[in-house]
């Protein structure tokens, strides 16, 4: 599908030529703004010059007034979207080589020579990268660019923080653990002394019955612990 520069151009090629082929404005000119202007500069411009060029408004002919307006409506129809305005900006470094291929006319008509911008990508591509790298407008238009490397290293950050989060949980959740063990430990070794020292001063035979059920309780408690 052609963009709108493109189906113009297309047209532009198969114009007749009369005379000597004249070099035209292009379409920074036409709207009187810098290569590198802005989205906003180049509406402002538009609006500010069809004002000027309208028939209705204009001090010119009605023929060159018209003739104005639409060079200012065909420049602001390329310049505004920024497909057609990478195109249209790798045409004019194309224009600019001195080794292009010319429009040679054929009676009366003009032709596009097959190595026309249309069909040397070479050029085409060289002239984004080469030509506007430096240009105001496209750094702006890349800046909002992600890097995939910048993307990788947050992620690794993340994944080892979690590890360093889970691991700070683990260790202290197996601090609990060992503190709750000592702590029972210690209580069952104070209960053993209790009954160790009941043991003796009881009879032989009363000892080993309160022993036993001291020992039944003490299991009891511990299965209860257990299910908690």
């Amino acid at each position: 599908m052609f963009s709108t520069f493109r189906i113009i151009s297309i047209l532009r090629c198969t114009r007749r030529k009369y005379g000597t082929e004249r070099k035209s404005s292009t379409y920074y000119e036409i709207l009187q703004v810098p290569n590198d202007a802005t989205k906003k500069d180049i509406r402002l411009a538009f609006l500010k010059l069809s004002k000027k060029m309208h028939p209705d408004t204009s001090s010119k002919g009605d023929q060159a007034s018209h003739d104005d307006f639409i060079k200012i409506n065909e420049a602001y129809n390329v310049l505004s979207k920024d497909n057609s305005r990478q195109e249209y900006d790798s045409t004019l470094l194309y224009n600019n080589n001195p080794n292009k291929a010319t429009f040679r006319p054929s009676n009366t008509t003009v032709h596009c020579n097959r190595d026309s911008a249309w069909y040397n990508l070479h050029i085409r591509n060289s002239g984004r990268k080469h030509k506007f790298s430096n240009n105001e407008y496209y750094r702006t238009a890349n800046h909002s660019t992600k890097n995939p490397y910048n993307i990788v290293v947050l992620c690794v950050i993340i994944v080892v923080f979690s590890s360093m989060i889970q691991a700070v949980a683990f260790r202290s959740g197996s601090a609990r653990r060992y503190k709750r063990l000592e702590e029972e430990t210690e209580k069952n070794l104070k209960e053993y002394n209790v009954i160790r020292s009941e043991a003796i001063m009881l009879n032989r035979n009363d000892s080993i019955d309160v022993l036993i059920n001291k020992l039944k309780i003490n299991r009891k408690n511990e299965e209860i612990d257990e299910k908690r």
